[in-house]
């Protein structure tokens, strides 16, 4: 079950997300993205800027988030992670999950 602790929505939020990937080996990723999707006890979901604070349980399974490369060409990263936890709030994204494995960088 997800727990919305609060919204965070205002007329200045930022278009990027700063995402954050953290597993017991270490960091797998931190950066500015535009969104995140992710696998959820209630299904996938899919994380933009100004997104309402959330604190939920990830599922094994397969996640992405998309960002731009120097040339400006959009770009989705994949990840196969195991179960978790994932917090929103204030642009920002905490993954914490048993185990994170990266795919290659794909063009959208």
């Amino acid at each position: 079950m997800a727990i919305q602790l609060e919204k965070n929505m205002s007329s200045d939020d930022s278009k990027k997300l700063f995402l954050t990937f953290v597993y017991p080996e270490g960091q797998a990723f931190e950066g500015e993205v535009h969104s995140v999707t992710l696998p959820t006890i209630e299904g996938q979901i899919t994380i933009l800027p100004g997104h309402t604070s959330l604190l939920t349980t990830l599922v094994k399974g397969k996640g992405y988030y998309k960002w731009n490369d120097d040339e400006g060409k959009e770009m989705k990263d994949q990840y196969e992670m195991g179960n978790g936890f994932v917090e929103v709030s204030d642009n920002k994204v905490v993954v914490l999950a048993e185990f994170i494995s990266k795919s290659v960088p794909v063009r959208s």
